[in-house]
């Protein structure tokens, strides 16, 4: 669903915007308005590896659109040259960061615990759900 929601936003960038302006402003424009569909929650998901190469694969294939290639050696070098990341590397950023993000709040909550014991947790837990 999420490829389909992708596609749909890179067509129609490519459909308004597509020859007229240049290569930098149409990949800007998928980087922020189309990327976001295709990458949304997927560093908590179970992805194979299948999964992360079509997540590439559709980024590949809209540089081969733009550049009017089907010469994976050339969509590399655009992809380095304008400096975008393939979903696989984007997801494997996002996933660390999330384990870090997570190992940080475990130590809070233990810390917690070691202070004020579970009745403390448990009053901090009721805080929680009220607040929101």
């Amino acid at each position: 669903m999420l490829n389909v929601a992708f596609c749909r936003a890179a067509n129609a960038i490519f459909g308004k915007v597509g020859r007229i302006s240049s290569e930098e402003v149409v990949l800007q424009l998928v980087k922020s308005k189309c990327l976001p569909f295709l990458l949304y929650c997927l560093e908590v998901c179970p992805l194979t590896k299948t999964d992360i190469k079509s997540l590439d694969f559709v980024i590949n294939r809209v540089f081969m659109k733009l550049f009017r290639t089907s010469n994976i050696v050339t969509v590399k070098a655009c992809q380095l040259q304008f400096t975008i990341d393939l979903p696989s590397v984007i997801i494997e950023k996002r996933a660390k960061n999330l384990k870090i993000v997570l190992l940080k709040l475990n130590t809070r909550i233990l810390t917690t615990f070691e202070i004020f014991g579970a009745a403390g947790i448990a009053q901090c837990t009721l805080l929680f759900t009220f607040m929101i």
